[in-house]
């Protein structure tokens, strides 16, 4: 029984010891210094190691919708008038909605946008059906109405401020500027972030207080970029894109500033790949990044181990997992001690 519970005790220690070192790296900062950071750098980037869904997908995912479709509406058919009726009216909306969106994602986009404009109709007053309106139109490159409908989607929804709608508008209002003028990225981004037209990338002095907050806002603008560029890769899958190409530069630039090299430099290849407009620009970052990068020997390593620090968190359990466990052999020793000498 004492070798049992040592046991145990030596484990639970170890356990959230581990726990602890799990997705804790070393990166780099850029002004070199080692930099805790966790996750790794495909944890920071997923739609890099995500291909877009193919063909076949988005043909057996319309065959499932148009499923349901068929089952919802056969039940309309005889369901009487009240709670359930009203249900399955929204049911057979959303069905036809995400229709619409597999024929987005099947370059279907006038059979698409046909289906959507008279669902508008139907349903009015729905944030998604307006935000797929603005994708066909976004696709048809008709960025006016693009933009119109990104509007009013972004009016409909009550949560507009926490969601990526306000990084597609500017998606859309950049092509449109970049289809006028193949020069529009030499004093401008797509999301408005100047750190990206700096010609080096500099730290954030976290010794002023106001960085500290655009770290928070850097944070949200990253996510929100994330998602929208997982969308938009899945909705142009092929050839380069310079738009985008500036996004992911954007992206990039954030997560140098905001958290280390490492996570940045996948991101700046891909710009660099889907044909950033500025090559000089973007082989200065992939070279100022891999220096930084090459400096510091820990690069990648765990950061986190038993002979390094914990968080506050980990002390706690370990304080009350050892406070029990002692607890708990002291009664057992004094319990076998009366039992003996009983």
């Amino acid at each position: 029984m004492k070798v049992l519970l040592s046991c145990i005790l030596i484990f639970s220690f170890l356990a959230p010891l581990q726990a602890e070192k799990k997705n804790w790296y070393y990166g780099t900062g850029l002004d070199g210094d080692k930099r805790e950071f966790f996750g790794t750098t495909d944890m920071h980037s997923r739609f890099l190691s995500t291909p877009p869904r193919g063909k076949t997908y988005w043909e057996t995912k319309l065959s499932k919708v148009d499923s349901q479709l068929e089952y919802t509406i056969n039940k309309l058919k005889n369901a009487q008038p009240g709670p359930e009726r009203n249900t399955l009216i929204d049911d057979r909306y959303k069905h036809i909605n995400n229709k619409a969106r597999c024929l987005i994602y099947l370059n279907k986009i006038d059979e698409a946008l046909d289906i959507l404009l008279k669902l508008e109709k139907a349903w009015s007053g729905e944030s998604v059906v307006a935000e797929n309106i603005a994708t066909c139109y976004d696709l048809k490159k008709d960025y006016n109405n693009a933009v119109k409908w990104i509007e009013i989607s972004t009016n409909r929804n009550q949560m507009a401020k926490y969601s990526n709608l306000w990084v597609y508008k500017k998606i859309v209002i950049a092509r449109k500027e970049f289809e006028k003028d193949k020069n529009y990225f030499v004093e401008n981004s797509v999301t408005g972030l100047k750190m990206s037209q700096d010609k080096e990338l500099k730290a954030l002095d976290l010794s002023k207080i106001e960085n500290f907050q655009k770290r928070w806002s850097l944070a949200g603008s990253a996510k929100h970029i994330r998602e929208q560029l997982k969308t938009q890769l899945q909705l142009r899958s092929e050839g380069k894109d310079p738009v985008l190409a500036h996004l992911m530069e954007e992206l990039a630039c954030i997560y140098a500033v905001n958290e280390v090299a490492e996570v940045s430099l996948p991101i700046f290849k891909l710009a660099q790949k889907y044909g950033h407009p500025e090559e000089e620009l973007i082989t200065n970052r992939i070279n100022q990044i891999e220096s930084i990068i090459a400096a510091n020997s820990r690069s990648m390593s765990y950061s986190r181990s038993i002979l390094e620090k914990l968080s506050k968190t980990t002390w706690v359990l370990y304080s009350f997992i050892g406070f029990f466990l002692l607890l708990l052999l002291y009664v057992w020793y004094t319990g076998k001690k009366r039992s003996v000498e009983s």
